[in-house]
């Protein structure tokens, strides 16, 4: 289990949810429901939708409600967005790191009934705890480099799962 360092840049605080840590805006607003966390530019509360956010999906017993592994899940969950004909993917990797395997993937989304949005997630699959943690952060198009630079990478590349791996 790691501990949470001290080191974030000015204006972002650590949010914990279920085990996962991420730094995000302090002037953010926040929305916690079930197995859900959102921390977004705009209120859900008053708009019923975010627009610019960081959401945090934990979900468990995957082997038990998917009658799959975590990892095999996570793949599946891959390849339905790549599957999707409004996506399109820009780049994925996975690797493992302490046991846990670690799906990354960007894509744009360009539904017609929406404006088009940049994703990207980051997916850990624990297959011995049957647990998969996925961070999202996402934007519409026309200003993902400004919040992607200005947030989505200080939050995403210091994203610490508090929980044991095993």
């Amino acid at each position: 289990m790691r501990q949470l360092s001290k080191a974030l840049p000015p204006g972002l605080e650590w949010a914990i949810f279920r085990g996962v840590a991420v730094p995000v805006p302090s002037e953010w607003n926040q929305l916690t429901q079930e197995s859900t966390f959102v921390s977004s530019v705009e209120s859900i509360k008053k708009k019923g939708i975010f627009e610019t956010g960081l959401t945090i999906q934990v979900i468990e017993n995957i082997q038990k409600e998917y009658k799959a592994p975590a990892s095999i899940a996570a793949l599946n969950l891959y390849r339905d967005v790549k599957n999707e004909t409004d996506n399109k993917i820009l780049s994925s990797s996975a690797e493992e790191k302490n046991g846990i395997k670690v799906f990354v993937f960007t894509y744009e989304n360009t539904h017609d009934l929406a404006d088009p949005v940049k994703i990207h997630k980051v997916v850990f699959a624990n297959d011995s705890t049957s647990v998969i943690d996925i961070v999202t952060f996402e934007s519409p198009i026309k200003t993902w480099e400004k919040y992607w630079e200005q947030y989505g990478k200080n939050m995403l590349n210091k994203i610490i799962l508090l929980k044991p791996s095993n």
